[in-house]
């Protein structure tokens, strides 16, 4: 369908469901709105073909993301941390589904169990490099705008023709979040998902209400103390370093910084912004670009991540890749310098 898979990738997938008795769904660490999208919406449709399945998150789901779990499938959604013993010795899972990631090393401690899973392995990612050595059935490709726009296309490829509830309400929310409410990564076959979703009845205004205008006042202070104090610009390239105690002072919840790595990008000169903040004992770094900047070989070569070629993340540990917290910024500096100067 669309060139973004092949009939023998549906057929084994199909065929790995049908043989299926319990499945395991299970996605990123700090799982974001393509995550639990998606995976809410390939637990919908395995239960619609009476199979037993649950959705296993590495940790906690941040609060602007709570509203996605209808309460029917709350009971499904579990996390790592405190179901270790229901999922490593009850549950027994034959069949695993990863979604919208290209390897469990992007599971954290959840990676432990996915390393010794005996069942069928199966992907569906929208990223570089889909690790095929781990999993029997790989459906991946980088030219959809969400993981959740490429299970749209597989599951209607299953027969799934109807997608008017819960499976279309979470597809759409995993693909307006992924392509930031349309504004990257759209593919023609991004706004045909859109227009059949809302075709079918699903209220895109009114998730966009809860995805976009539901935020607490914090967050807007936090974020004009950013732009104000935080915001540093060199040259055509942005960098903003958020600290434990200052997201502290402001209150910070799980996740109310999401999208403030874009914002500079809204600067003409600017054509990279890269986005670090303070998280436990490391600093989790998230990187944007405009067209024709890798913001993906930025973060491979300089912060051991990766992801898209316009937006990417990774991690730094103090002590491991920076000998203090305080010299952050000038390494952040002269790896951005270094970086354009290679382009």
């Amino acid at each position: 369908m669309k060139d973004l898979f092949t009939k023998n990738e549906i057929f084994e997938l199909s065929s790995h469901i049908d043989a299926s008795q319990k499945i395991l769904i299970s996605t990123h660490a700090h799982p974001d709105g393509d995550a639990i999208g998606s995976s809410l919406a390939m637990l919908a449709y395995l239960q619609s073909k009476g199979k037993t399945a649950y959705i296993v998150l590495p940790d906690a789901l941040s609060d602007n993301l709570l509203f996605a779990i209808p309460p029917t499938l709350a009971q499904f959604v579990l996390i790592y941390i405190d179901n270790k013993e229901f999922l490593q010795n009850e549950f027994c899972a034959d069949t695993l589904i990863s979604l919208d990631y290209n390897n469990i090393s992007r599971c954290n401690e959840l990676e432990a169990l996915l390393r010794d899973f005996k069942g069928r392995k199966i992907l569906i990612d929208h990223h570089l490099k889909p690790d095929r050595d781990y999993f029997d059935t790989v459906i991946s490709t980088e030219n959809v705008s969400s993981t959740a726009e490429l299970l749209f296309w597989v599951l209607r490829d299953l027969g799934l023709e109807d997608m008017s509830g819960t499976i279309g309400e979470a597809l759409m929310l995993g693909m307006t979040s992924d392509s930031n409410n349309f504004a990257n990564s759209v593919f023609p076959t991004t706004l045909e998902m859109a227009s059949i979703l809302i075709a079918q009845g699903i209220d895109r205004d009114a998730l966009l209400e809860k995805i976009f205008k539901s935020q607490r006042e914090n967050r807007y202070r936090l974020l004009g103390y950013i732009l104000s104090e935080k915001l540093k610009i060199k040259n055509n390239f942005a960098i903003i370093v958020l600290l434990k105690e200052e997201m502290e002072r402001f209150g910070t919840k799980n996740g109310e910084t999401e999208g403030f790595v874009n914002i500079p990008l809204d600067i003409e000169t600017i054509k990279m912004c890269i986005f670090v903040r303070e998280d436990q004992q490391k600093f989790r770094v998230s990187v944007r670009s405009k067209k024709g900047v890798s913001a993906n070989n930025f973060a491979a070569k300089y912060c051991n991540g990766g992801g898209h070629f316009q937006a990417a993340g990774g991690s730094l540990v103090i002590g491991e890749d920076i000998a203090r917290a305080e010299d952050l910024y000038e390494y952040l500096e002269h790896s951005a310098e270094a970086f354009f100067n290679e382009e």
